[in-house]
């Protein structure tokens, strides 16, 4: 690909799997409606699975099934050994645990399956974002700057980690103080 296609490329579909991880991570972290419903926390946590593992096969594109047309960081970076010392050569545990479970628990129908009430069924969004948030930094590190859209770059390198919450001050007329909270608060 050239280098405006890749750029346009990150626009149109890079951008979308980040926005989506970000979007669904924020949900199941923050959102307690989410939790009320079990169809739509599964559709939240499978889609949050398949987006995370899509970033995760990005960033490490060696260590997932390749195929023809596949996009990743190496189209785009252009001191690949630089990059790959950077990234790290192994793919962290999370990421080879969230690539295993979301095909044998999530993509395929498998013996493998957790049952519902084991305590490792539960996935470790926070920690899954968080890896590939820092992953993801390096990334925009070692990208020339006519191959990744600006806005992307700079949604890249905004993102904050998944349990950072937003703060309110609350002014307490009772007091002459101030109150901070933090979320999750409802969008209004």
């Amino acid at each position: 690909m050239t280098d405006a296609e890749l750029r346009d490329y990150s626009l149109k579909h890079l951008y979308y799997e980040l926005w989506m991880l970000r979007e669904t991570a924020g949900r199941l972290l923050h959102d307690n409606r989410i939790h009320r419903d079990l169809v739509i926390k599964n559709a939240m946590v499978e889609s949050f699975c398949v987006h995370a593992r899509a970033v995760a096969a990005f960033l490490y594109p060696e260590k997932f099934a390749s195929r023809d047309g596949d996009v990743t960081a190496t189209d785009y970076v252009t001191e690949l050994p630089k990059w790959r010392a950077t990234r790290g050569e192994q793919l962290p545990e999370i990421l080879l645990d969230l690539k295993e479970r979301t095909g044998k628990e999530i993509a395929h129908l498998t013996s493998d399956r957790k049952e519902y009430d084991d305590p490792g069924k539960e996935w470790p969004t926070a920690q899954i974002v968080d890896t590939l948030l820092a992953l993801l930094k390096v990334f925009v590190q070692h990208v020339p700057r006519e191959r990744l859209a600006l806005f992307v770059e700079g949604y890249i390198t905004g993102l904050q980690s998944s349990m950072a919450q937003k703060q309110i001050w609350i002014y307490n007329v009772g007091t002459t103080g101030i109150i901070t909270a933090s979320g999750p608060f409802p969008s209004f």
